[in-house]
């Protein structure tokens, strides 16, 4: 979700990687390392950092996007709209552990 928000919450992620220690830079490439360090926090307190490593099946994808997009609060409140192309992507890049900020192995 937050790489996802990086196009308008570019200045906030930034915020979130440098209390995170992220050394000052551009906004936008801070902005990818708030993920990075997000991710790595998580998987360093032994959370699954995907979808899939969490026993989702792929096949449920569609239906996750559905449900999320039924939560019309959440959705109205996102801050790109329309939301369900953002939705779809969160979450097959949530199912597959992909992040802007670094390379998928």
């Amino acid at each position: 979700v937050m790489d996802a928000l990086r196009p308008s919450r570019r200045e906030e992620l930034a915020d979130i990687a440098a209390m995170a220690g992220v050394p000052r830079a551009d906004s936008d490439a801070m902005a990818r390392q708030a993920s990075v360090r997000t991710r790595a926090l998580v998987q360093e307190l032994g959370v699954p950092a995907d979808l899939a490593a969490f026993g989702v099946p792929e096949r449920a994808l569609d239906q996750l996007v559905h449900d999320g997009l039924a939560v019309t609060r959440l959705a109205r409140a996102y801050p790109q709209q329309p939301p369900e192309a953002d939705y779809a992507a969160i979450v097959r890049r949530a199912y597959a552990g992909e992040l802007s900020g670094i390379e998928t192995p």
